[in-house]
């Protein structure tokens, strides 16, 4: 058999072939000729042998991974090597190549999910097993004797888990002594508060007091946005209606916002007068009057029904997962503020604003943004101390554009009577002042979501480091506010 026989030329490419047929010969045999050990193979190129080498049998190697880039660019010089090296490849098998460690997951794209049942900062929460169909006679019977002293009583109703910052909504509470607070829904510790009281809440019993009491057979697990439970602020003027045995212990009924802390409330009240009906922060007095941050009403038969003179009340409540501000101003449904208006117009309506401000944590400029009173560089500050809340900016004047401007007190100033909607960036402004309350509606959107990539960034932990935005502040008697959240005592 000679080297240059069809079965050698089926197995080794053409050149190679002939090469060792054309070896110079003697009588005796071929030449001798010196055989050195040739050097190492190149590496695999980057894309697939011809078609004639592909057919033979191929170890598994990681080549079957190579992409498909032509030969067709290479010059003819190059494809015999490239032939060559294919065929040493492809027919000898080599080694599989060391694959690198797999890497460790990098923390940042670690697949962290918030826990099934949380708060807004994705703290986990307990079950509650305290709400069951007779807890709301047992709690309304053990409600201590002193709860039903106070002239006035705010309600807050919530289903799901209480936000994180109630701590401080109940010591704010604590120092109005002529008023109780009555927080409705899953359980909360009210130790702290000697004229606050928890009643059991949950969506089966808000069911059956809107159709007791209100003749409205809905589905409240069907409409409540479990996620921000929005919708149930759309019920707020149906409220106290909704729990007869809480208002028919005060003289004066309302509600409020679980994100607004409150300054020195008892003054308000003293001030009330046997004619008055409505009690409205100063910033939504004489327009809109309806608002849900904070709202007291006479307990009458007049103004605990006053829902009843509109005519669109019931298909709010049937809107699956929709707030319409039907607690506060909007047109299309007609809201509260519609009907409140509507009363006064008609001298049917005696309204009282207060004579502290509730001040928002955002302005409301044209093109409808809602920029923070501390933006462009401003300071702000709050601090709470035996149930006087003061409040302090230093920033430029930021004049809102809307019907509400002195709910922005701290931003404006005298030049916003001609420019209003617009940010005056050469004028400065300081005040500091005492304040009925202060809604961060806004600054807990920003705690939210930092909290939520701070813990997606460490995998559910959070780093000691990073400053708390709600600490435990239980042992302190003051506490401070500022947009990067809540501090322990005074400055």
């Amino acid at each position: 058999q000679t080297l240059a026989s069809n079965q050698w030329r089926s197995r080794v490419p053409r050149d190679a072939a002939f090469a060792c047929a054309s070896m110079p010969r003697t009588a005796e045999g071929p030449l001798a000729v010196e055989w050195t050990d040739p050097p190492p193979p190149p590496p695999p190129p980057p894309f697939p042998p011809p078609k004639h080498i592909r057919r033979a049998r191929r170890p598994t190697t990681p080549a079957r991974n190579h992409s498909t880039r032509s030969q067709a660019y290479l010059p003819m010089a190059m494809k015999a090597n490239v032939r060559a090296d294919l065929t040493e490849h492809y027919l000898f098998p080599h080694p599989p190549m060391p694959q690198p460690p797999p890497a460790a997951p990098s923390p940042l794209r670690a697949k962290w999910r918030p826990p099934p049942r949380h708060d807004v900062l994705y703290r986990p929460v307990s079950n509650d097993t305290r709400v069951t169909p007779d807890a709301w006679v047992t709690a309304l019977a053990s409600l201590p004797e002193g709860i039903s002293a106070p002239r006035a009583a705010i309600l807050y109703v919530n289903i799901g888990a209480w936000p994180p910052w109630i701590p401080f909504v109940l010591q704010s509470a604590s120092a109005n002594v002529k008023l109780a607070f009555y927080f409705v829904g899953p359980y909360l510790n009210v130790q702290t508060c000697a004229n606050c009281a928890w009643l059991p809440m949950n969506a089966a019993g808000l069911e059956q007091r809107l159709h007791a009491h209100l003749r409205v057979p809905i589905k409240v697990a069907e409409r409540v946005d479990f996620a921000y439970f929005r919708k149930l602020c759309d019920l707020k003027p149906l409220w106290p209606a909704m729990l007869p045995e809480l208002s028919s212990r005060h003289e004066w009924i309302g509600f409020a916002d679980s994100d607004v802390l409150f300054g020195n409330l008892n003054e308000e009240v003293d001030r009330l007068h046997s004619e008055d009906e409505l009690l409205v922060p100063a910033g939504f007095f004489p327009h809109p009057l309806a608002n849900g941050n904070f709202l007291l009403m006479r307990a009458n038969t007049k103004m605990l029904f006053a829902f009843n003179r509109s005519n669109v009340w019931r298909q709010v409540l049937k809107a699956r997962s929709v707030y319409m501000k039907f607690d506060e101003w909007n047109h299309n449904p007609p809201s509260m503020m519609t009907v409140y208006q509507d009363m006064l117009l008609a001298g049917d309506l005696v309204a009282r604003p207060t004579i502290r401000l509730l001040i928002q944590d955002v302005v409301m400029l044209r093109g409808n943004t809602y920029p923070s009173i501390a933006k462009w560089g401003a300071q702000v500050n709050l601090s709470w101390a035996r149930g006087t809340l003061v409040a302090e900016r230093h920033g430029i004047c930021i004049c809102p554009n809307d019907l509400i401007a002195h709910a922005t007190a701290l931003t404006v100033c005298t030049e916003c009577l001609m420019m209003p909607g617009h940010a005056l960036r050469g004028v400065m402004t300081h005040r500091r002042l005492p304040a009925l309350g202060f809604h961060f509606q806004d600054w807990k959107k920003v705690w939210s979501r930092n909290e939520y990539a701070l813990l997606r960034a460490h995998n559910g932990v959070r780093p000691v480091s990073v400053v708390d935005p709600v600490p435990n502040c239980v042992a302190s008697s003051a506490f401070r506010l500022a947009p990067e959240g809540f501090a322990c005592g005074a400055h």
